[in-house]
């Protein structure tokens, strides 16, 4: 549990994920629209985008097991946010199913 506490709050200390999602991914999201983030972690970023659009579908996407239970935690009460497990070299979703994807942190 310890490492997830760490990791959590490494990755809070390296972003401010309202000010990111309003200079980054709010000029990019529809206010109805689906936004995937791949390797998601304990979805500090994704569960803000669902929190400041009510109506964007927003799911994060990770392999880890323990990071998605933190993301579920983050999520909570977000109607419109969910989690997925898997491999971002095989995604399992349909090209066009989303209005925008992006990533943070994955790749370091």
């Amino acid at each position: 549990m310890w490492l997830l506490s760490s990791y959590k709050t490494r990755l809070a200390e390296k972003v401010d994920a309202r000010a990111w999602v309003a200079d980054y991914v709010a000029p990019l999201v529809d206010d109805d629209g689906d936004v995937l983030e791949v390797g998601c972690g304990p979805g500090v970023l994704f569960s803000e985008i669902a929190s400041r659009f009510s109506r964007v579908n927003a799911i994060g996407f990770d392999r880890s097991v323990d990071r998605l239970a933190e993301a579920q935690r983050n999520f909570t009460g977000l109607s419109n946010a969910s989690s997925r497990k898997g491999d971002a070299h095989q995604l399992p979703f349909e090209d066009g199913s989303f209005d925008l994807v992006y990533s943070r942190f994955l790749v370091e």
